[in-house]
């Protein structure tokens, strides 16, 4: 055989190995030698021999399989290129994106989740599932991380936090501006002066204040037992008035609801000293000896009584057993004023239009109205001045009955001597701490309840915020600038975009009957959303206005800032027959509150500034983590315009029944099944105040989910290390801004974590982006909803 037919015999060979036979070609020619004849015959017997056989299916198997695992190791790492860059062009990488993922699970996962995620062995993700309890699922590592600033057992939580952030960059601002001239130079008059009251408070000692208590026991001629009481009960109430100690009722001015182009004298309920009538609710025994024994039926009166002794130490007053009485006979009104608050009696919101002839007549001497209010408005004012009592016609008689109890020279100098103590722990509250004890006993247990477990910075910028309102506004405007600026404009829209929601919304509701339905959208379309900064802190006039409330910033702090607020209030209640200012904020909303606000006599939403610089706006991120925020408040505090309350105020927020057709009805049905749903979440309070918070939370979410829905700027992209969709992430931005460590009731709101968990119970499009089971706690069968 030639050298090219053995070539070409093992090539045919090769090429033959995939046949069934295995048989090779062998090629016989004529010139084939006796030799290479037999040796070809030798190759094919062997060939055919059993061992070989094997060796050459061993051989082909190995062959096909080293084939078959190339081409899938090729298609694998086709798949998985295709994959990571199919999830990776699904994924936002932006740094808006990257900031709001790191926050959504810095707050949700704890530390034993954070190690599941991270592979550690023998680590179980120790969150619920989010159909199982949805709060506890996005607020776990917050209420692991957080650091609680106020006070231990009050409230604290994601608004609270967000507060106190702001706080501590605004300390920064002073800072810089006390230690830089430059800058300070660069100031407004009115901005200084925001300046100087933080200094005067950051600069308040135990000794200015001690100083002052002396000057003020002089000034008050003596106390229970040194008192003189040559002053009338009115002159006294005055007095307390101009250091902003409020109490027995509280004047102020507010829009007139029936005409709402001028300010009315407005009699108001004032606080207790323990700042809740709910601390009196329990049964007393009025008895000054049980009092003094500490067995009056109410344990925190015994607060009081040893606020009182401190007083007296401080004011060096022996604590004889006359004072004692004394001081127990000023407590039992404080207890017996708080318990005619109509938090305790249910009575209906509805307020009372009288006039100060009526008031004299009804009060038959018992409290000199007439020359209390010529003192207070500094000249006589006619019989027919018009006074609204906010609280109600039932407080009121409840008011002139209590005090008619009183109407002898006995009872004024117990009325006098609970005003002198209410005026000396105030002076206490709005100072800082006198005296210290080895534990909380009297006056730091209400420094408690007035102020929190705070700081003295945080302490300080709050009483700027109230007693320099548009000063400080404009300078926080100046140094926070652009940024400020652009969460305002974004919260703009935001707030048109929930607008445009609720209109639609009350646009082909059932439950407003169609004889309602032009006034109802009127009041939605009407609605004004005023954002961070008040129009007068921008007018020079109303600058003006506020530098001079300013006191000589010589005096002690302890005695400065209750004046400045007195003559701030005074001031108010000067001008209440002039035309209202539109550029001024409702009396009784302070741009640095932490709550939004809704103001019924103006139909308007308020926003603090402090809300427009954290957590709840930010124009840099995307678009789910400001409608979870801004969006579902303005989206809760216009659903108040159309609560039990708002339906009696019109589009311009006069006095109108919003309703006359059926949709009053229809909502006190539909709101039946609310009741039920959170009495069973624990919520065990039913008054209409409370009822209409949670209502409100309910109708915000599902709100604000639609109309980010239409302004989503994801689309479907994911959230980086968190793996979470747009519309997962909107749900758990809405969760983490209740997050709190609390679980007690604040005013007529439900805890926070029913904040969450009641209003996502009833939300569809919740439980579908979740995949909830029906009948799972977080998607019940049976929803409640209401428009």
């Amino acid at each position: 055989m030639t050298k090219d037919m053995r070539r070409r015999g093992l090539l045919t060979f090769l090429l033959n190995q995939d046949a069934d036979d295995f048989t090779p070609l062998v090629a016989y020619s004529n010139s084939t030698s006796p030799e290479e004849t037999t040796a070809l015959k030798v190759t094919e017997d062997a060939y055919h021999n059993p061992r070989f056989y094997t060796i050459r299916c061993t051989r082909k198997r190995l062959l096909l399989f080293s084939i078959f695992f190339l081409s899938l190791l090729v298609f694998s790492s086709v798949l998985t290129a295709a994959i990571f860059n199919q999830t990776l062009l699904n994924t936002c990488t932006t740094t808006g994106c990257i900031t709001a993922s790191e926050a959504l699970r810095r707050n949700s996962e704890s530390s034993a989740a954070a190690l599941h995620r991270m592979g550690i062995s023998d680590i179980a993700d120790d969150r619920p599932s989010p159909c199982d309890d949805f709060y506890e699922y996005a607020c776990a590592g917050w209420q692991e991380n957080t650091v609680q600033r106020t006070a231990s057992g009050k409230e604290w939580n994601s608004i609270h936090e967000t507060a106190f952030r702001s706080f501590d960059r605004i300390e920064h601002i002073f800072t810089q501006i006390i230690g830089d001239q430059a800058i300070n130079a660069q100031l407004t008059n009115s901005q200084r002066d925001a300046v100087t009251t933080y200094k005067k408070c950051m600069n308040d000692n135990v000794e200015d204040a001690a100083q002052v208590y002396a000057e003020m026991y002089q000034e008050m001629e003596g106390w229970i037992t040194t008192a003189t009481n040559e002053k009338s009960l009115e002159d006294v109430l005055v007095g307390s008035y101009r250091m902003n100690a409020i109490s027995v009722f509280a004047l102020s001015a507010i829009v007139n609801p029936r005409e709402n182009t001028h300010a009315v004298i407005t009699l108001e309920e004032s606080v207790p000293i323990l700042g809740s009538a709910l601390y009196y609710a329990a049964p007393t025994d009025f008895d000054v000896d049980l009092l003094l024994a500490g067995k009056s039926g109410n344990p925190y009166l015994a607060i009081l009584l040893t606020t009182g002794y401190e007083l007296a130490g401080i004011l060096g007053i022996e604590a004889t057993k006359e004072f004692r009485v004394g001081l127990g006979h000023a407590i039992f009104f404080d207890a017996k004023l708080a318990r005619i608050s109509p938090l305790l009696h249910g009575d209906s919101p509805e307020q009372m239009e009288t006039t100060l002839g009526d008031l004299k007549r009804m009060s038959r001497g018992s409290f000199k109205f007439y020359d209390f209010l010529r003192t207070f408005m500094g000249g006589p004012s006619p019989l027919n001045t018009k006074i609204i009592v906010a609280p109600g016609r039932a407080y009121l008689y409840r008011l002139l009955e209590l005090l008619n109890e009183y109407n002898s020279p006995e009872g004024e100098a117990i009325i006098k001597d609970y005003i002198k103590f209410k005026q000396f722990i105030m002076l206490y509250i709005h100072s800082g701490p006198l005296t210290t004890h080895k534990s909380p006993e009297g006056l730091e247990i209400l420094d408690l309840l007035y102020n929190g477990k705070t700081d003295r910075n945080t302490f300080c910028i709050k009483r700027v915020g109230m007693s320099n309102q548009l000063g400080f506004v404009s300078l926080l405007e100046k140094f926070f600038g652009q940024r400020l600026q652009e969460n305002m404009k974004y919260a703009k829209e935001i707030g048109e975009a929930m607008r445009k929601e609720y209109i639609d919304t009350l646009k082909t509701s059932v439950v407003v009957d169609e004889r309602d339905r032009r006034a109802m959208i009127e009041k939605a379309e009407m609605v004004r959303i005023r954002l961070g900064v008040p129009e007068a802190s921008r007018n020079e006039t109303a600058l003006k206005r506020e530098s001079d409330m300013m006191m000589n910033d010589s005096l002690p702090w302890t005695i400065f800032f209750p004046n400045v607020m007195g003559n701030i209030h005074f001031n108010k209640m000067s001008r209440v027959h002039e035309p209202l200012n539109p550029e001024e904020w409702p009396a009784d909303t302070n741009t640095f509150n932490v709550n939004v606000h809704y103001n019924f006599e103006s139909n308007s939403i308020l926003f603090p500034i402090l809300m427009m610089l954290d957590q709840f706006i930010d124009s840099t991120l995307p678009s789910f983590y400001s409608y979870g925020g801004i969006g579902v408040f303005v989206g809760h505090e216009m659903s108040h315009g159309f609560d039990f309350k708002g339906r009696r105020h019109g589009p311009t927020g006069l006095d109108q029944n919003l309703t006359v057709g059926q949709t009053s009805r229809n909502y006190e049905e539909r709101q039946k099944c609310f009741q039920a749903q959170y009495k069973s979440l624990g919520e065990m309070r039913t008054e209409d105040a409370v009822l209409s918070e949670n209502i409100a939370d309910n109708i915000a979410i599902d709100l604000a989910y639609k109309a980010w829905k239409k302004n989503n700027d994801l689309g479907k992209s994911l959230l980086p290390g968190s793996g979470l969709k747009p519309e997962k992430a909107f749900f758990v931005a809405y969760a983490q801004n209740w997050c709190a460590l609390s679980k007690a009731t604040s005013g007529t709101h439900s805890v926070e974590k029913l904040r969450v968990l009641g209003p996502l119970q009833n939300s569809r499009s919740f439980s579908e982006v979740f995949k909830c089971p029906t009948g799972s706690f977080m998607n019940p069968s049976k929803k409640c909803s209401l428009w």
